[in-house]
This record gives structure tokens, C-alpha cells and sequence, in this order.
């Protein structure tokens, strides 16, 4: 076997796991028992790929090889082919190789800056890598486009949560997204979650001022 063939037998087998443990860009909603997060119905689990018609999960992985050689191709063509530098960048990131997907996002909000799906990806990406910050900034940039959008709303409070402890932070986000989306189908759980972390905070506020002298 040559060593093409085996790169091609392990980047198949990769993608393959990426199906089947259902890897999806967006965060999973929070569990009322935890203060992290736990897989459930909400903003996660739908569209893997949320600036294509195309879904990686709906294909066979023996097909996926030939989809991101045709994205390749199409982008030796044209380096400004948006639809294939965010198809090839959704692909990236299903196989975990988040900084490669991040580049490929950039690239395209290079083009066209505007695109608040591709930019959400992108600071799910950065996430990932540990640019924290970035990360934040670029959800930010979402909500100066669309300042009621839910996912960018719902992942600043995820971050701020469980990366940043800042509870003030993830309930701020959290309430502006209750606010503007009230009926959202996870609405039961996050405001859950919601009245936990108000009682940690008055909790450290009360904690606080017991030390004052």
C-alpha cells in the first residue's frame, strides 16, 4: 500500500468519526444539574453546516474524500469561490482540525464580512483552538450585524460560562436572548440555568461582603 493510499484510509477513518459522534459547530444547551454543558435538544444539534444546502452527515465518508477534492479544485479555479472555501472549511472542522477551518472562514469573511454564519462557525473554531477572546470578539461582530441573533447570543454566554467563570457575563447574554427569543424549544432548561447562576452570584456578592472589613 502506498503512503497515499494510507493517508487517504486515515482521513477517511477520521471522518468517519466525526459522523458518527455527530459533530456540529454550534453549543449544546446547558444542563440545569451542571455548570457545563450536556448534549440536548436546541441550537446544537441542527445543521452541522449552517451556510450550506449540503450537509457532510447526509453523505456516505467514502464520498467525503471527493467532495473536498472538489472543493479543492474548484478554488484552484477561483480562490474567491465562496460556497467551496466554506465547504471545505465545514470539513475541517467536522475532522477536528479547527485552525485550518478557521483560516478557511477568515478567507471568506474576507470577500464578504457580512456573512454571520460563516462568522459564528469561525468563533466556534477559535473556541476550539483556545482563542478565547477571539472568539468572543468575532460573536461580538455577529450581534453588531444582527443584534437579536440566537446562536451568537446563546455561544457569548456558553463562553463567558465555561471559560471565562464570568456568570454576570453568560446571564447578560443569556437574558437578551430570552428577551428576543422567548419560545425558543430550550427555553425550560436555560432559564433553569439561568436561576442557578443568579443565586451563585448573589451568593458571591453576599460572600464578599461577609470578608468586607
Amino acid at each position: 500500500m502506498t503512503v497515499p493510499d494510507c493517508l487517504n484510509k486515515l482521513f477517511l477513518l477520521l471522518l468517519v468519526l466525526a459522523v458518527t459522534t455527530g459533530c456540529a459547530r454550534k453549543e449544546e444547551i446547558p444542563s440545569a444539574n451542571s455548570g457545563d454543558l450536556s448534549p440536548g435538544p436546541g441550537i446544537a444539534d441542527v445543521q452541522p453546516h449552517t451556510a450550506l444546502e449540503g450537509q457532510m452527515g447526509e453523505h456516505p465518508a467514502s464520498s467525503v474524500m471527493e467532495e473536498i477534492n472538489a472543493y479543492k479544485a474548484r478554488l484552484k479555479a477561483d480562490p474567491q469561490d465562496l460556497e467551496a472555501l466554506i465547504g471545505l472549511g465545514n470539513a475541517n472542522f467536522d475532522i477536528q482540525r479547527f485552525g485550518r477551518a478557521s483560516e478557511l472562514y477568515q478567507q471568506v469573511l474576507e470577500i464578504d464580512p457580512h456573512d454571520i454564519r460563516v462568522r459564528t462557525d469561525l468563533a466556534s473554531s477559535l473556541r476550539n483552538i483556545g482563542e478565547i477572546h477571539a472568539a468572543i470578539d468575532e460573536l461580538e461582530n455577529v450581534l453588531a450585524l444582527s443584534p437579536e441573533h440566537e446562536t451568537a447570543l446563546y455561544n457569548i454566554g456558553v463562553i463567558r460560562l465555561n471559560n471565562l467563570q464570568d456568570l454576570e457575563g453568560a446571564l447578560t447574554a443569556w437574558e437578551k436572548l430570552m428577551q428576543a427569543h422567548p419560545d425558543v424549544v430550550y427555553a425550560p432548561e436555560l432559564e433553569k440555568r439561568m436561576a442557578q447562576l443568579r443565586e451563585e452570584v448573589l451568593a458571591r456578592g453576599e460572600e464578599g461582603d461577609s470578608l468586607a472589613p
